[in-house]
């Protein structure tokens, strides 16, 4: 249900029931990946299941484990079912669109997989330049934008090459809440360092002193804010995008602070609440479901 709480909040208008139900999809198979890089896969496996991405062949499978097989035929059923989907509704044949942001993620979780299995904590600005790939948002707003399928020209899909900036803020702020929600339990399970980590290395070393967990964190809070001053400047600069997507940006990284922003402690417990509360709770007399704060 998590990861359809990130669709409703991504693209909340009823018209986008569809949209919602296959970016689910596309979101719940990206989590196994991110489990498989992190946890499961030795380097030598996880080269094989890059390369096998990037050939985009069912025969490719056949190198593989037998779990990566599993993940490999549902990553690609899916993606070719959506581009399917958004070629019968819109007209546009996006295979190689939706294709493109699965490599960039498999490409980029081979990298996180080598810098942190071989023991090197990056600097945060390394870090992040990756992380915002690993975390998602590209994939999860190039497929936003075709399923919505709102004001698409062959002019404005060529400005997903690379991905523009407004993508990249988004996802900056997605990855910052992210580690400020869950750092603390992930580096409990012993998994890849998180933004905090990566600035406390760095900063150190620069200074060459021990630095407070909390003053890390009261940085990576002014980052976000920062982005968010950033963001707000893609809005009102002139853009060939359609507004529609704008806005999912937007809503993207509403989205993140939502979910991650009562911590380690408060996450699981909130998030059940606002699917309650969105999905399944009555709405009050007044008009709202209440939502129980942590």
């Amino acid at each position: 249900m998590e990861c359809f709480l990130w669709t409703v909040g991504i693209f909340p208008d009823p018209r986008h029931s569809s949209c919602r139900i296959e970016l689910t999809k596309a979101i719940a198979i990206l989590l196994v990946i991110d489990d498989i890089y992190d946890s499961y896969g030795s380097l030598d496996e996880l080269a094989l299941f890059t390369d096998a991405v990037k050939r985009w062949d069912l025969g490719a499978m056949d190198q593989l484990p037998e779990y990566m097989k599993i993940c490999y035929m549902a990553l690609y059923n899916t993606t070719n079912d959506i581009a399917y989907r958004i070629l019968k509704e819109h007209r546009w044949s996006v295979i190689e669109d939706l294709k493109r942001t699965w490599m960039d993620i498999f490409g980029a979780f081979l990298a996180e997989a080598h810098c942190f299995k071989g023991g090197h904590v990056p600097s945060l600005e390394e870090y992040l330049n990756n992380a915002v790939t690993t975390g998602g948002t590209y994939m999860a707003l190039v497929h936003a934008f075709f399923l919505m399928g709102q004001g698409v020209t062959r002019e404005n899909m060529a400005m997903l090459k690379p991905y523009p900036n407004i993508f990249s803020c988004s996802g900056k702020i997605l990855r910052l809440w992210d580690d400020l929600g869950t750092a603390r339990e992930e580096q409990e399970r012993g998994d890849n360092a998180s933004s905090i980590e990566c600035y406390k290395r760095e900063r150190e070393r620069e200074m060459d002193t021990v630095l407070d967990d909390e003053a890390c964190r009261k940085h990576i809070r002014q980052m976000i804010q920062s982005l968010w001053v950033e963001l707000n400047g893609e809005l009102v600069a002139s853009s060939a995008l359609p507004l529609s997507i704008i806005k999912a940006a937007f809503n993207l990284s509403r989205t993140a602070q939502v979910i991650y922003q009562h911590g380690d402690d408060n996450k699981t417990s909130s998030v059940e609440d606002h699917v309650q509360a969105l999905l399944f709770r009555p709405v009050s007399s007044n008009g709202h479901a209440q939502i129980t704060m942590h």
